[in-house]
């Protein structure tokens, strides 16, 4: 196991997300991998999910190292054709793969497990659980950009370090929709509408109403498109 803290544990500590934007918009993956524990379990209580919350938050501790012990592949590689979708993913499953000789079996196969219900939604019996971990992750990123000062976006917007983009924004403003339409239509389905739906629309509302405040104050047009969620 000290091999797997060297390789693993001391990188989540010392990795940096978002390390090509400016300095303002830098997180620790540590600080991602714990914000989305406490979001996780704390919506779940708050908006009376039913679903297996230990199941979700091993998810969501599990689902981005392989991805980081081959790089951060975020979001602006993919968008700018520096990486395809397709070549993250062998990056993710080579990381994993590196990881089968230093754990042992039953380990590295839960582990493993629980990214795959991430990335696939594999295991259909938490297919709830799994959406749930796609929803806190892009939440996450979400709040924690809309902490930013506007004029940091204005001055070098997270997504082009060159300058402020509207093609940046779009991507923004939209960045948690499909993942918060696929959770909600599930939950509906599993529960009979019978959760607090309201209140989970709410907090995307609030989330995307700092956005469009960010916007504004950049001089970004809000567009139709990006008001799902919002009252």
């Amino acid at each position: 196991m000290d091999e797997y803290y060297f390789k693993v544990l001391k990188k989540i500590g010392e990795t940096i997300r978002y390390k090509k934007r400016p300095k303002i918009f830098h997180q620790l993956l540590s600080t991602h991998i714990y914000n989305c524990i406490e979001l996780a379990e704390l919506y779940h209580s708050k908006y009376n999910l039913n679903l297996d919350i230990i199941v979700s938050k091993n998810i969501v501790q599990n689902h981005d190292i392989g991805e980081y012990l081959e790089g951060d592949h975020d979001a602006k590689k993919i968008l700018d054709g520096e990486i395809s979708q397709h070549q993250k993913e062998l990056d993710e499953k080579r990381g994993w793969d590196s990881l089968e000789s230093i754990l042992p079996a039953e380990v590295y196969a839960l582990k493993r497990n629980y990214w795959e219900m991430f990335e696939y939604n594999s295991n259909k019996e938490f297919l709830t659980e799994s959406l749930y971990a796609k929803v806190i992750d892009k939440l996450e990123a979400m709040i924690y950009m809309s902490t930013k000062p506007a004029k940091a976006f204005k001055k070098k917007s997270f997504f082009n370090p060159k300058g402020f983009s509207l093609k940046d924004y779009e991507m923004s403003a939209t960045y948690g929709d499909e993942c918060f339409k696929k959770f909600i239509a599930e939950m509906n389905k599993k529960t009979g509408n019978n959760w607090d739906l309201k209140g989970f629309i709410s907090l995307i509302n609030n989330v995307k109403s700092d956005y469009k405040k960010i916007y504004e104050k950049v001089g970004a047009p809000w567009k139709e498109e990006y008001n799902y969620g919002m009252k």
